[in-house]
Protein backbone atom coordinates (compact mmCIF):
# COMPACT_ATOMS: atom_id res chain seq x y z
CA UNK A 1 0.00 0.00 0.00
CA UNK A 2 1.03 3.60 -0.79
CA UNK A 3 -0.65 7.25 -0.13
CA UNK A 4 -1.70 9.66 1.91
CA UNK A 5 -0.50 8.94 5.53
CA UNK A 6 -4.15 9.48 6.88
CA UNK A 7 -5.53 6.82 4.60
CA UNK A 8 -3.16 3.82 4.75
CA UNK A 9 -0.80 4.72 7.87
CA UNK A 10 -3.31 2.96 10.06
CA UNK A 11 -4.35 0.12 7.71
CA UNK A 12 -0.62 -0.46 7.57
CA UNK A 13 -0.12 -0.60 10.92
CA UNK A 14 -3.32 -3.09 11.72
CA UNK A 15 -1.88 -5.24 9.24
CA UNK A 16 2.05 -4.88 9.33
CA UNK A 17 2.31 -8.70 10.40
CA UNK A 18 1.43 -9.71 6.68
CA UNK A 19 4.59 -7.83 5.96
CA UNK A 20 7.75 -10.16 5.52
CA UNK A 21 9.24 -7.87 8.54
CA UNK A 22 6.72 -6.93 10.56
CA UNK A 23 9.10 -4.83 12.63
CA UNK A 24 10.36 -3.18 9.53
CA UNK A 25 9.82 0.69 9.44
CA UNK A 26 7.07 2.15 6.77
CA UNK A 27 8.67 4.20 4.04
CA UNK A 28 7.29 8.07 4.44
CA UNK A 29 4.45 8.69 2.04
CA UNK A 30 3.58 11.82 0.08
CA UNK A 31 0.62 13.15 1.71
CA UNK A 32 -0.47 14.70 -1.47
CA UNK A 33 -0.02 11.18 -3.36
CA UNK A 34 -3.42 8.92 -4.31
CA UNK A 35 -3.53 5.76 -2.31
CA UNK A 36 -2.50 2.47 -4.26
CA UNK A 37 -2.90 -1.16 -3.53
CA UNK A 38 -0.89 -3.46 -5.04
CA UNK A 39 0.35 -1.16 -7.68
CA UNK A 40 -3.46 -0.07 -8.53
CA UNK A 41 -4.67 3.41 -7.92
CA UNK A 42 -7.77 3.59 -5.47
CA UNK A 43 -10.54 5.48 -6.96
CA UNK A 44 -11.88 8.13 -4.15
CA UNK A 45 -15.63 9.36 -4.03
CA UNK A 46 -15.30 13.20 -2.56
CA UNK A 47 -18.73 12.68 -0.71
CA UNK A 48 -17.98 9.15 0.96
CA UNK A 49 -15.09 8.63 4.13
CA UNK A 50 -12.02 8.17 2.48
CA UNK A 51 -10.47 5.70 4.89
CA UNK A 52 -13.55 3.92 4.75
CA UNK A 53 -13.24 3.14 0.78
CA UNK A 54 -9.20 2.41 1.69
CA UNK A 55 -9.87 -0.21 4.22
CA UNK A 56 -12.89 -1.84 1.74
CA UNK A 57 -10.28 -1.77 -1.41
CA UNK A 58 -7.65 -3.41 0.97
CA UNK A 59 -9.87 -6.29 2.15
CA UNK A 60 -11.51 -6.93 -1.20
CA UNK A 61 -7.85 -6.80 -2.67
CA UNK A 62 -7.41 -10.04 -0.15
CA UNK A 63 -10.44 -11.64 -0.76
CA UNK A 64 -10.01 -11.71 -4.47
CA UNK A 65 -6.87 -13.27 -3.65
CA UNK A 66 -8.08 -16.23 -2.06
CA UNK A 67 -8.79 -19.90 -4.04
CA UNK A 68 -9.48 -22.35 -1.95
CA UNK A 69 -10.21 -20.35 1.14
CA UNK A 70 -13.38 -19.47 2.98
CA UNK A 71 -12.31 -15.84 4.90
CA UNK A 72 -14.77 -16.42 7.88
CA UNK A 73 -15.41 -13.53 10.15
CA UNK A 74 -14.47 -15.38 13.18
CA UNK A 75 -11.23 -15.03 15.82
CA UNK A 76 -9.38 -18.16 15.52
CA UNK A 77 -7.33 -18.98 19.08
CA UNK A 78 -5.13 -22.53 19.60
CA UNK A 79 -5.81 -23.91 23.18
CA UNK A 80 -3.59 -26.12 25.46
CA UNK A 81 -4.09 -28.87 23.18
CA UNK A 82 -2.94 -27.76 20.22
CA UNK A 83 -5.88 -27.76 18.21
CA UNK A 84 -7.67 -24.40 16.91
CA UNK A 85 -10.97 -22.95 18.19
CA UNK A 86 -13.33 -20.95 15.95
CA UNK A 87 -15.54 -18.22 17.61
CA UNK A 88 -17.72 -16.91 15.35
CA UNK A 89 -20.49 -14.00 15.88
CA UNK A 90 -21.89 -11.16 14.67
CA UNK A 91 -21.20 -7.52 15.67
CA UNK A 92 -21.42 -6.75 19.56
CA UNK A 93 -21.81 -10.20 20.55
CA UNK A 94 -18.20 -9.81 22.44
CA UNK A 95 -16.13 -12.12 20.64
CA UNK A 96 -13.52 -9.46 20.56
CA UNK A 97 -13.80 -9.54 24.30
CA UNK A 98 -13.52 -13.35 24.83
CA UNK A 99 -10.76 -12.88 22.22
CA UNK A 100 -8.57 -10.93 24.14
CA UNK A 101 -9.23 -13.35 27.50
CA UNK A 102 -8.59 -16.16 26.34
CA UNK A 103 -5.02 -14.68 24.68
CA UNK A 104 -4.32 -13.03 28.16
CA UNK A 105 -4.92 -16.87 29.80
CA UNK A 106 -2.53 -17.97 27.35
CA UNK A 107 -3.97 -19.02 24.10
CA UNK A 108 -2.26 -18.29 20.97
CA UNK A 109 -3.89 -16.12 18.46
CA UNK A 110 -4.18 -16.92 15.06
CA UNK A 111 -6.93 -14.59 14.32
CA UNK A 112 -9.56 -11.80 15.73
CA UNK A 113 -10.81 -10.90 13.14
CA UNK A 114 -11.20 -12.89 9.91
CA UNK A 115 -10.30 -16.85 9.82
CA UNK A 116 -9.00 -18.25 6.39
CA UNK A 117 -10.59 -21.95 6.20
CA UNK A 118 -8.18 -24.29 3.95
CA UNK A 119 -11.30 -26.22 2.73
CA UNK A 120 -9.59 -28.91 1.79
CA UNK A 121 -7.26 -29.45 4.48
CA UNK A 122 -9.58 -28.29 7.29
CA UNK A 123 -6.49 -26.02 8.73
CA UNK A 124 -6.78 -22.43 9.84
CA UNK A 125 -4.66 -20.02 8.71
CA UNK A 126 -2.92 -17.20 10.25
CA UNK A 127 -4.68 -13.66 9.89
CA UNK A 128 -2.70 -11.52 12.36
CA UNK A 129 -4.52 -8.44 12.10
CA UNK A 130 -4.11 -6.37 15.11
CA UNK A 131 -6.89 -6.64 17.60
CA UNK A 132 -9.41 -3.40 17.89
CA UNK A 133 -10.63 -2.42 20.50
CA UNK A 134 -12.41 0.17 22.39
CA UNK A 135 -10.63 2.20 24.82
CA UNK A 136 -13.48 3.76 26.99
CA UNK A 137 -14.30 -0.29 27.78
CA UNK A 138 -10.76 -1.35 29.01
CA UNK A 139 -11.79 -1.90 32.34
CA UNK A 140 -13.08 -5.51 30.96
CA UNK A 141 -9.76 -6.15 29.08
CA UNK A 142 -6.93 -8.45 30.48
CA UNK A 143 -4.36 -5.80 31.80
CA UNK A 144 -1.62 -6.43 28.97
CA UNK A 145 -4.71 -4.91 26.38
CA UNK A 146 -5.97 -2.43 28.83
CA UNK A 147 -2.38 -0.32 29.76
CA UNK A 148 -1.93 -0.38 25.94
CA UNK A 149 -5.24 0.62 24.97
CA UNK A 150 -5.06 3.89 27.33
CA UNK A 151 -1.99 5.10 25.82
CA UNK A 152 -2.37 8.37 24.31
CA UNK A 153 -1.40 8.82 20.42
CA UNK A 154 -1.82 5.05 20.13
CA UNK A 155 -2.42 4.30 16.62
CA UNK A 156 -6.78 4.24 15.69
CA UNK A 157 -9.03 2.77 13.20
CA UNK A 158 -12.22 3.46 12.75
CA UNK A 159 -12.12 5.39 16.28
CA UNK A 160 -10.79 2.11 18.14
CA UNK A 161 -7.39 1.25 19.43
CA UNK A 162 -5.27 -1.01 17.57
CA UNK A 163 -3.13 -3.50 19.45
CA UNK A 164 -1.04 -6.03 18.46
CA UNK A 165 -0.88 -9.03 20.44
CA UNK A 166 2.59 -9.58 20.43
CA UNK A 167 3.32 -6.10 21.58
CA UNK A 168 0.57 -7.24 24.49
CA UNK A 169 1.91 -10.57 24.99
CA UNK A 170 4.79 -11.57 23.55
CA UNK A 171 5.72 -13.23 20.55
CA UNK A 172 4.72 -16.52 22.02
CA UNK A 173 0.98 -15.44 22.16
CA UNK A 174 1.13 -14.97 18.16
CA UNK A 175 0.79 -17.96 15.81
CA UNK A 176 2.88 -18.61 12.50
CA UNK A 177 1.79 -21.78 11.24
CA UNK A 178 -1.34 -23.22 9.99
CA UNK A 179 -3.30 -25.43 12.60
CA UNK A 180 -6.19 -28.16 12.20
CA UNK A 181 -9.59 -26.84 13.28
CA UNK A 182 -11.21 -28.34 16.44
CA UNK A 183 -13.96 -26.92 17.28
CA UNK A 184 -16.67 -24.06 15.85
CA UNK A 185 -18.09 -22.11 19.00
CA UNK A 186 -21.22 -19.79 17.68
CA UNK A 187 -22.17 -16.87 19.74
CA UNK A 188 -25.98 -17.06 19.67
CA UNK A 189 -28.24 -14.99 21.84
CA UNK A 190 -31.01 -17.55 21.76
CA UNK A 191 -30.04 -21.77 21.76
CA UNK A 192 -34.13 -22.27 21.83
CA UNK A 193 -34.49 -20.42 18.32
CA UNK A 194 -33.86 -22.70 15.55
CA UNK A 195 -33.62 -20.96 12.47
CA UNK A 196 -35.21 -23.13 9.11
CA UNK A 197 -32.86 -24.20 6.12
CA UNK A 198 -31.67 -22.44 3.56
CA UNK A 199 -31.19 -18.80 3.39
CA UNK A 200 -30.52 -16.30 6.42
CA UNK A 201 -33.13 -15.65 8.47
CA UNK A 202 -34.77 -11.76 7.54
CA UNK A 203 -32.91 -8.58 9.22
CA UNK A 204 -33.35 -5.08 9.91
CA UNK A 205 -30.89 -2.78 8.42
CA UNK A 206 -30.26 0.82 8.43
CA UNK A 207 -27.24 2.18 5.57
CA UNK A 208 -26.34 5.52 5.47
CA UNK A 209 -24.99 7.51 2.45
CA UNK A 210 -24.42 11.88 1.51
CA UNK A 211 -27.19 13.28 0.65
CA UNK A 212 -26.50 14.38 -2.71
CA UNK A 213 -26.23 10.75 -3.46
CA UNK A 214 -29.58 9.99 -2.10
CA UNK A 215 -31.98 9.34 -5.30
CA UNK A 216 -29.04 7.57 -7.36
CA UNK A 217 -29.13 4.48 -4.06
CA UNK A 218 -32.32 4.27 -3.44
CA UNK A 219 -33.10 3.68 -7.01
CA UNK A 220 -30.60 0.50 -6.85
CA UNK A 221 -31.96 -0.54 -3.35
CA UNK A 222 -35.51 -0.84 -4.45
CA UNK A 223 -34.33 -2.95 -7.67
CA UNK A 224 -32.91 -5.43 -5.08
CA UNK A 225 -34.98 -8.84 -4.64
CA UNK A 226 -36.11 -9.39 -1.24
CA UNK A 227 -35.07 -5.89 0.07
CA UNK A 228 -37.91 -3.67 1.22
CA UNK A 229 -37.68 0.15 2.30
CA UNK A 230 -39.53 0.49 5.12
CA UNK A 231 -38.29 4.21 6.18
CA UNK A 232 -36.00 7.43 5.29
CA UNK A 233 -34.10 9.78 7.48
CA UNK A 234 -32.45 13.37 5.63
CA UNK A 235 -30.09 15.24 7.70
CA UNK A 236 -28.30 18.10 6.34
CA UNK A 237 -25.71 16.12 4.74
CA UNK A 238 -26.50 12.32 5.44
CA UNK A 239 -29.40 10.35 4.38
CA UNK A 240 -30.39 7.04 6.06
CA UNK A 241 -32.63 4.15 5.14
CA UNK A 242 -34.22 1.16 7.32
CA UNK A 243 -34.32 -1.78 5.54
CA UNK A 244 -36.53 -4.73 5.70
CA UNK A 245 -33.97 -7.71 4.06
CA UNK A 246 -35.78 -11.24 3.29
CA UNK A 247 -32.97 -13.14 1.86
CA UNK A 248 -33.91 -15.16 -0.66
CA UNK A 249 -32.82 -16.48 -4.28
CA UNK A 250 -29.85 -13.69 -5.51
CA UNK A 251 -30.77 -11.30 -2.15
CA UNK A 252 -26.95 -11.74 -0.86
CA UNK A 253 -25.50 -11.01 -4.09
CA UNK A 254 -27.84 -8.11 -5.10
CA UNK A 255 -27.66 -6.33 -1.94
CA UNK A 256 -23.79 -6.71 -1.57
CA UNK A 257 -23.33 -4.86 -4.98
CA UNK A 258 -25.22 -2.10 -3.50
CA UNK A 259 -23.46 -2.22 -0.14
CA UNK A 260 -19.90 -2.30 -1.86
CA UNK A 261 -20.71 1.07 -3.49
CA UNK A 262 -18.19 3.73 -1.86
CA UNK A 263 -20.91 6.08 -1.28
CA UNK A 264 -22.11 4.48 1.29
CA UNK A 265 -21.14 5.73 4.77
CA UNK A 266 -22.18 2.88 7.53
CA UNK A 267 -23.95 -0.30 7.62
CA UNK A 268 -26.06 -1.77 10.99
CA UNK A 269 -27.25 -4.78 10.81
CA UNK A 270 -30.22 -5.73 13.80
CA UNK A 271 -30.60 -8.98 14.02
CA UNK A 272 -32.85 -9.38 16.87
CA UNK A 273 -32.46 -10.03 20.39
CA UNK A 274 -28.00 -9.24 21.92
CA UNK A 275 -27.58 -11.69 24.72
CA UNK A 276 -28.28 -11.64 28.07
CA UNK A 277 -24.43 -11.65 29.68
CA UNK A 278 -26.17 -11.47 33.00
CA UNK A 279 -27.46 -15.71 32.92
CA UNK A 280 -24.77 -18.61 33.30
CA UNK A 281 -23.46 -18.94 29.86
CA UNK A 282 -24.73 -22.28 28.20
CA UNK A 283 -23.95 -24.47 25.35
CA UNK A 284 -25.36 -27.25 22.86
CA UNK A 285 -23.80 -29.50 20.35
CA UNK A 286 -25.13 -28.68 16.92
CA UNK A 287 -24.21 -31.10 13.65
CA UNK A 288 -21.67 -29.74 11.23
CA UNK A 289 -24.14 -28.81 8.37
CA UNK A 290 -25.83 -26.43 10.58
CA UNK A 291 -22.73 -25.13 12.05
CA UNK A 292 -21.52 -24.58 8.03
CA UNK A 293 -25.06 -22.94 7.27
CA UNK A 294 -24.79 -20.25 10.43
CA UNK A 295 -20.59 -20.09 9.17
CA UNK A 296 -22.09 -19.17 5.47
CA UNK A 297 -25.05 -16.64 6.19
CA UNK A 298 -21.96 -14.68 8.61
CA UNK A 299 -19.61 -14.84 5.65
CA UNK A 300 -22.61 -13.50 3.70
CA UNK A 301 -23.67 -10.92 5.64
CA UNK A 302 -20.00 -9.15 5.71
CA UNK A 303 -19.59 -6.56 3.11
CA UNK A 304 -18.04 -7.78 0.03
CA UNK A 305 -19.46 -11.65 1.27
CA UNK A 306 -21.03 -12.35 -2.15
CA UNK A 307 -17.55 -12.58 -3.36
CA UNK A 308 -17.20 -15.74 -2.05
CA UNK A 309 -19.99 -17.13 -4.24
CA UNK A 310 -17.96 -16.77 -7.23
CA UNK A 311 -17.21 -18.83 -9.88
CA UNK A 312 -19.62 -21.35 -7.88
CA UNK A 313 -22.27 -22.67 -10.19
CA UNK A 314 -24.14 -24.28 -7.18
CA UNK A 315 -24.48 -21.05 -5.40
CA UNK A 316 -25.13 -20.87 -1.38
CA UNK A 317 -25.54 -24.54 -1.40
CA UNK A 318 -21.98 -25.46 -3.09
CA UNK A 319 -20.70 -22.88 -0.52
CA UNK A 320 -22.73 -25.00 2.70
CA UNK A 321 -21.36 -28.21 1.47
CA UNK A 322 -17.66 -26.56 1.07
CA UNK A 323 -17.67 -25.35 4.43
CA UNK A 324 -19.14 -28.52 5.63
CA UNK A 325 -16.27 -30.40 4.57
CA UNK A 326 -14.23 -28.00 5.43
CA UNK A 327 -15.33 -28.68 8.93
CA UNK A 328 -15.11 -32.30 8.75
CA UNK A 329 -12.54 -32.90 11.98
CA UNK A 330 -14.29 -29.81 14.16
CA UNK A 331 -17.33 -30.10 17.04
CA UNK A 332 -19.01 -27.73 16.20
CA UNK A 333 -21.30 -25.74 19.31
CA UNK A 334 -23.85 -23.07 19.66
CA UNK A 335 -23.23 -20.42 22.68
CA UNK A 336 -25.43 -18.51 24.57
CA UNK A 337 -22.52 -16.13 26.68
CA UNK A 338 -22.76 -14.98 29.60
CA UNK A 339 -20.87 -13.37 32.54
CA UNK A 340 -17.29 -13.15 31.03
CA UNK A 341 -15.23 -15.29 33.22
CA UNK A 342 -17.86 -18.16 33.24
CA UNK A 343 -18.35 -18.21 29.46
CA UNK A 344 -14.53 -18.73 29.04
CA UNK A 345 -14.37 -21.57 31.70
CA UNK A 346 -17.22 -22.99 29.25
CA UNK A 347 -15.72 -22.48 25.88
CA UNK A 348 -12.12 -24.48 27.83
CA UNK A 349 -14.32 -27.09 28.98
CA UNK A 350 -15.36 -28.13 25.92
CA UNK A 351 -14.85 -31.32 24.19
CA UNK A 352 -14.02 -32.44 20.79
CA UNK A 353 -16.73 -35.22 20.66
CA UNK A 354 -19.95 -33.26 19.67
CA UNK A 355 -22.37 -33.90 17.47
CA UNK A 356 -21.07 -34.65 13.44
Amino acid sequence: MDGPDDLVGPVSFAYRRFLADPHSPFPERDSGSIPTINGRAVPLVPSADRLTQVYQEFLATIQREIRGYALLHGASLVGPDGRVTLISAPGGHGKTTLTLELAGRGWGVLSDDYSPLELRTGLIHPYARTAAVASQGSAGMPEAFRRLADEPGRPRLFGKTLIDFGEALGEQAVVKEPRPLGRVVLIAADLDRADPPGAPPPERMTIGAPLEEAGRLEGRLVQVPGVRVIGRVEGSDLASWALDVDYGLGTAAALSEVLDDPAIRFIERDRGQRPDYTRPPEARSIRRHEAALLLGRELLNRRGGDRALAGRPGGLVSLIFDLAGGLASASCWLLRPGPLAQTVELIAGLDSEGAR
